[in-house]
């Protein structure tokens, strides 16, 4: 059994020359066995670097993140993500993203927009990688920016497009 951890993201103004508006979702593999022992083995990276009991780590991290933005900065900031990463290794994590940049059309033509486009896509690949590892697996989905109403749009997409094959 795999547990997908998956998130959203947008980015209205990326920083890259000539790259409009951005929207993805991206995702962990994690095999149920290895859950645990990560979740503890993170905790503990994450008292060891300082972080407030209630401050969550993001890789961009905003105003809800104040220590990371003005204690974990340049390379401090690469030495903590370096460490989670070789902790995902260690417990042979697999990683999926999927990235659009909204100047362009959507990769499929039913698609009703970006966002819709990049679910079908995520849950497309993670279902193959299932697949491929002959493994069943939960999704375990963050709840998306917006509020109920977003919130309540995300899960109904979501639940189409895996009854929709």
């Amino acid at each position: 059994m795999e547990f997908i951890f998956a998130d959203d993201a947008r980015q209205d103004n990326p920083s890259r020359l000539g790259v409009g508006p951005l929207v993805a979702i991206g995702g962990v593999h994690v095999h149920a066995d290895a859950v645990g022992a990560l979740e503890r083995q993170i905790d503990e990276h994450c008292r060891d670097w300082g972080f407030p009991r209630a401050e969550q780590f993001k890789w961009s991290p905003g105003s809800t993140e104040p220590f990371m933005r003005t204690q974990l900065v340049e390379d401090r900031r690469e030495g903590f993500y370096e460490g989670l990463i070789e902790l995902a290794i260690s417990h042979q994590v697999r990683a999926c993203v999927v990235i659009e940049d909204t100047k362009f059309k959507t990769a499929r033509e039913q698609s009703r927009d970006h966002e819709h486009d990049v679910t079908a896509l995520f849950l497309e690949r993670v279902s193959a990688d299932l697949r491929a590892q002959t493994a069943d697996g939960t999704m375990v989905v963050a709840k998306p920016r917006g509020g109920h109403k977003e919130e309540q749009k995300f899960l109904s997409q979501c639940l189409q497009l895996l009854e929709s094959g």
